[in-house]
């Protein structure tokens, strides 16, 4: 296999083991917890009943469907996945495009944002801390939902080819920086709005 293939491979192999890990040993519930002794689990199940008291279930698909939260909350997300899909893919073909031609010094300042064209790596950086947001907006569905799922991960999908699409069809790889830019900017007031009105619930 080539390089990047065995990259790939390499990255993967953590994950397999992890998934192992998660599927024979981690439980549903902590009553099913074998780690825990009676108390211990008595007292987790009544935390986490308190704490699900006031959050909004929803009983079938139609209702989590037909909630208005839900579909903001995917869009914060999604534009938060644009975000880093777009610029995760594209890195080394922006790096490369700052002037630099040596596909290992290239692929060093790639591993920078997660000095030669001091300026490109700078904002990269700026940029790739855009990963904070990930962890602040995860805090949001939990407050008042009793479950989540994964339909903002779909951006992930989305972002290469829309970014890649714009580059190639504008021969201007700052194009797709400027799509992904812009929707980092309608999520982060996308955000705003629904925290506050959260804030009032």
């Amino acid at each position: 296999m080539a390089a990047w293939q065995w990259l790939f491979l390499i990255e993967a192999i953590p994950a397999l083991i992890v998934s192992f890990f998660v599927l024979f040993v981690m439980v549903d519930k902590p009553m099913l917890a074998k780690w825990l002794t009676d108390d211990e689990k008595r007292l987790v199940t009544h935390a986490v009943e308190r704490e699900e008291a006031d959050k909004t279930t929803h009983h079938n698909a139609g209702a989590f469907l037909s909630d208005k939260n839900i579909w903001k909350l995917y869009g914060v997300y999604f534009c938060q996945i644009i975000r880093l899909y777009g610029i995760s893919f594209w890195l080394p073909s922006i790096i490369k495009d700052s002037g630099l031609t040596n596909v290992e010094v290239i692929g060093w300042l790639s591993a920078i944002p997660y000095v030669e064209p001091v300026l490109a790596v700078i904002a990269l950086s700026v940029a790739a801390g855009i990963l904070s947001a990930l962890s602040l907006f995860w805090g949001i569905p939990a407050g008042f939902l009793a479950g989540i799922n994964c339909v903002g991960n779909l951006a992930g999908f989305v972002s290469p080819y829309i970014v890649g699409w714009l580059n190639v069809t504008t021969h201007n790889n700052s194009i797709g920086l400027y799509a992904v830019a812009a929707f980092m900017i309608v999520g982060a007031f996308a955000v705003r709005v629904i925290s506050g009105k959260l804030a009032d619930r």
